[in-house]
């Protein structure tokens, strides 16, 4: 443990959470260069502190066991269970830490510009500088119990942000949506906190994945389980994913915070951390499995018809997402780090390049009203582009490399161990790498290639909009290198480096599923972009064409729908649950409470008019009355004492 350091390591999560405090109490008060300031220099103080710790223990040599810790008090004590307020940065929160904090002072920055004309700076700022601090106590929380809160934190924000402009109905209700989906998974995440503290006697993380194979291995199958519907609700996976299209009601830099850099991310942390307990219970490694791929397939098909281009990307979040639980199902953790690294470089990018075409173009969101913004916005078309070309896979961007990795392990595991599951998680996966080349490109033809509409005026962006586009532009096409050691010898494989202490990184890949599966998603890619470009460019016609028959029709409709899972949900869940609302409403609280406490109250008011009627005001009436009593006392005394000397 780096002793030395630890006092400084609660200012990581604490200079956001500082920067908020500072807004919420004196943020009405400044200009808006002020609130820029302060917007900003949190995140950022902290991304260079990250570093700095970072640095300092990765250069440490030969120590396994390396960390920065820092205790500040015991938090809870009961009976046995001590659980402090302790933070660890290690491989793997270093990792987290750096993302959050790096990708998130870039959307900081970009959100000075976007921003510049909102009437409420100060709270968006706030909100924001929240939403970071609670991802970091997240990410450096050491125990469970402290994890949940930071959990709980970027719920409450995402709900914050989302609902940032909540005068508009549909943005109140997508805010609404996400706080009570999420508060399903989390009530599942709670008892397994609650399950691993009675079973372990212990919430600490190293802790929990050390003892994982001292425990009953269907309580431990029952902890992973719970656990993970957690993770379905943060990290929008089947069925759980159903807010995340909703969540584009807000500003679209909190679209690229949510998605990229914090709550997303957090499932996928989550049990990369608790990888030890997952090994333990393999049930529930390969139930993660094949949840990823069917979502990252689920999700790649109705992103093939949206319109909206943020709910576009939003669908791709969720396909990514789940080539990340594909690879942490299967044990390929560094892998599914190495690529939600990537994929906040790319979809931060794509996110951002999105919100300056909407900007842009005054508020317009939809892509069958864009065309021709290549030359009217170049430096967006340039960054669009390179997002799209990482985010589908294309050889060298950064995507290639994390995406290539997930799915190498996934076929090696097939190869080797003749896995129904990891062959069936293959070809999902590898079919989801097509569809999601086909959809983005799709985008790019649309939004960048097509011919403009008349009428479409645009402008690009400047100033701290066009500084975060050209970094993670860089990132996004070059921030493969973290993970190849091939490629840059001095920075080539830094995260498994840094994750080797902390994470199984698992054995090399079978002989020959390396080059089979690059071959395999080289050709996946390419393939799906060139389709992507030509449907909706030259073969536009064609498609139209072959789109307007009824079985055609009806597919893409029912895709554009989502399947109808938020009927199906409206129908299942909701409609029931007003119901028994509605019920409860009128038999309990209007008829049996509200009907209980009405009796009492008439009661009171007969006894009390029954009372007035007895005061009259006359003070004859009042003596005569004292005289009857006094009398009626003296007599029932006399008999008393009679009777009981007789």
């Amino acid at each position: 443990m780096l002793s030395e350091l630890s006092p400084f390591l609660v200012f990581v999560p604490g200079l956001p959470i500082l920067a908020f405090l500072v807004l919420v109490g004196l943020g009405r008060r400044m200009g808006r260069g002020g609130i820029a300031f302060w917007g900003c220099v949190g995140p950022i103080l902290s991304f260079a502190l990250a570093v700095r710790m970072a640095s300092v223990l990765w250069g440490m040599p030969g120590d396994s066991e390396r960390s920065i810790e820092s205790v500040l008090y015991t938090w809870i004590g009961v009976g046995d269970l001590v659980v402090p307020f302790g933070l660890r940065l290690d491989g793997l929160s270093a990792v987290m830490a750096l993302v959050v904090t790096g990708v998130g002072s870039l959307i900081h920055v970009y959100s000075v510009g976007y921003m510049a004309h909102d009437p409420n700076p100060h709270r968006y700022f706030a909100y924001l500088n929240l939403f970071t601090g609670t991802m970091l106590l997240l990410v450096l929380a050491d125990n469970l119990a402290l994890l949940f809160v930071g959990w709980e934190g970027v719920g409450l924000c995402s709900y914050l942000l989302i609902g940032f402009w909540y005068t508009k109905d549909e943005n109140a209700r997508a805010a609404q949506k996400a706080f009570l989906v999420n508060r399903i998974g989390d009530a599942a995440f709670l008892v397994g906190v609650f399950l691993a503290a009675k079973t372990f006697g212990t919430l600490d993380l190293v802790d929990l994945s050390d003892l994982a194979a001292r425990g009953d291995r269907w309580v431990v199958l029952a902890i992973t389980a719970l656990l993970f519907v957690g993770a379905t609700g943060k990290s929008a996976q089947i069925p759980l994913y159903v807010w995340l299209p909703d969540a584009m009601a807000g500003p679209t830099p909190v679209s690229a915070l949510i998605h990229a850099a914090t709550m997303v991310t957090s499932g996928i942390y989550l049990v990369a951390r608790l990888g030890g307990l997952y090994a333990a219970a393999p049930i529930a490694g390969e139930a993660i499995a094949l949840v990823g791929a069917a979502t990252a397939l689920y999700a790649a098909t109705i992103a093939l018809s949206q319109r909206d281009l943020k709910k576009i990307l939003a669908y791709s979040t969720i396909s990514q997402l789940g080539y990340m639980f594909l690879g942490v199902g299967m044990g390929a953790y560094a892998s599914a780090v190495f690529h939600l690294v990537t994929h906040a470089f790319f979809k931060a990018l794509l996110f951002l390049a999105a919100g300056s075409v909407i900007h842009g173009l005054g508020g317009e969101q939809d892509i069958f009203r864009m065309g021709g913004l290549r030359r009217k916005m170049p430096l967006t078309f340039i960054a669009f582009v390179v997002g799209a070309l990482a985010l589908a896979g294309i050889p060298v961007f950064s995507g290639f490399f994390s995406k290539d990795a997930i799915l190498a392990a996934n076929l090696s595991l097939a190869l080797e161990g003749g896995s129904w599951v990891a062959v069936l998680t293959y070809i999902a996966a590898l079919l989801a790498a097509f569809l999601t080349a086909v959809y983005i490109f799709r985008a790019v033809a649309l939004v960048f290639l097509s011919e403009p509409r008349p009428g479409t005026s645009a402008h690009e962006s400047k100033g701290t909009m066009a500084f975060a586009l050209a970094i993670l532009a860089g990132l996004a096409a070059a921030g493969g290198v973290l993970g190849v050691p091939a490629l840059v010898p001095s920075w080539g494989g830094a995260i498994r480096a840094a994750l080797a202490p902390v994470v199984d990184l698992g054995g090399p890949p079978a002989h020959g599923a390396e080059t089979a599966n690059m071959a395999l998603a080289v050709l996946a890619a390419v393939l799906g972009a060139a389709a992507g470009l030509y449907l909706f460019t030259r073969g536009r016609p064609r498609l139209e064409a072959a789109l307007s028959r009824p079985l055609a029709r009806s597919l893409a409709s029912a895709s554009r729908d989502g399947y109808g899972i938020d009927g199906l949900y409206a129908w299942l869940v909701v409609a029931p649950v007003r119901r028994l609302a509605d019920a409860c409403l009128r038999w309990i609280d209007l008829g049996a409470i509200e009907g209980t406490l009405a009796i009492l109250a008439q009661s009171a008011t007969g006894v009390g008019d029954a009372a007035r009627r007895l005061h009259g005001g006359r003070v004859r009436s009042y003596a005569t009355g004292m005289l009857v009593g006094v009398l009626a006392i003296m007599g029932f005394l006399i008999y008393f004492f009679a009777n009981r000397g007789g």
